[in-house]
């Protein structure tokens, strides 16, 4: 950036796990311009492209995905938002989720979580394992689940592969899957 941009940087802090990274500048009127005029910026190294996104504000999307497990009168509970929310309070010891949302109706074992709080997120990326109301579920930080969302009301499992291989660019996803 700077060699392209002659633009002298304070500081560049990348977290490569989270797919994040942070740029300090002198002032804000170099900040607007990093955010407000080029907006993006193409990394093109000799192994790979990168697109980098200058925002005011980052926001971590991070996803649950419970295995559902049926009780002993073979039932599943399917557990709130809130009640998703006041376990991951209680798992990582911190507040300040943006929101807490069951994914899609015909996914109501995942649920998208946005925080604000990179600090937070770097504390908590090792606790990967939630209970919920007796489920098991799995914390995937910084996750993309893009496909899954804004899904039509009914959907055949063809049509979601197909979504979903189209979002992941594979050509084909194998019926066995």
């Amino acid at each position: 950036i700077e060699n392209s941009l002659r633009i002298k940087l304070n500081d560049v802090k990348c977290y490569g796990k989270l797919g994040v990274g942070f740029i300090r500048v002198n002032d804000s009127q170099l900040k607007d311009y990093f955010i407000k005029d080029i907006q993006k910026l193409i990394l093109d190294t000799n192994e790979s492209t990168t697109t980098v996104t200058f925002v005011e504000v980052l926001k971590f999307v991070s996803y649950i995905v419970l295995d559902m497990e049926k009780d002993k009168n073979n039932l599943v509970t399917i557990p709130t938002s809130d009640e998703v929310k006041q376990a991951w309070f209680k798992l990582h010891k911190w507040q300040t989720l943006q929101s807490c949302e069951q994914l899609h109706s015909q996914f109501p074992n995942i649920y998208r979580l946005v925080s604000t709080s990179l600090d937070e997120i770097l504390k908590s990326i090792n606790q990967q394992n939630i209970v919920i109301k007796n489920q098991i579920g799995y914390v995937y930080y910084c996750a993309t689940c893009s496909f899954l969302e804004d899904l039509p009301k009914s959907i055949t499992r063809d049509q979601l592969k197909k979504i979903i291989s189209t979002d992941i660019q594979l050509p084909n996803i194998s019926s066995s899957s």
